[in-house]
This record gives structure tokens, sequence and C-alpha cells, in this order.
């Protein structure tokens, strides 16, 4: 594998176990105060369009290769 694509993959993995930590544990815990789970939400919400960019341009690699 190239460096570039573990690399991908790599961030994929990161951005993908963010948002799920978020969603299932770092939520909850952040019921009681409205400030954190605002800031919660963002980052989630980064995270998920992050691992989305990253899954096309795997795609578009592998459609290269």
């Amino acid at each position: 594998m190239k460096n570039l694509h573990y690399d991908l993959v790599k961030l994929l993995l990161s951005a993908s176990d963010t948002e799920w930590r978020i969603s299932k544990h770092y939520l909850e815990d952040s019921e009681e105060c409205e400030g954190c789970r605002e800031v919660l939400e963002k980052i989630k919400n980064d995270a998920a369009e992050h691992a989305r960019l990253l899954t096309d341009e795997i795609e578009k690699h592998g459609k290269m290769e």
C-alpha cells in the first residue's frame, strides 16, 4: 500500500472513530452543559464530513489503480 493510501485510510479511521465515540458516549455525558453539547455536535458533524471527503478520495484512488 502506498504511504498516501495508508494515510488516507488512517485518517478515515480516526474521523469515523471520533464521530462514533461522540455519538455513543460523549453526547450523553454532555447533557448537563448546553455549550459542551453544541461543541461536541459540531465536532461530530465535522468528523462525519471529513470521513465523507476521505471516503470519496479513497474511492477515486481505487479507480485510478
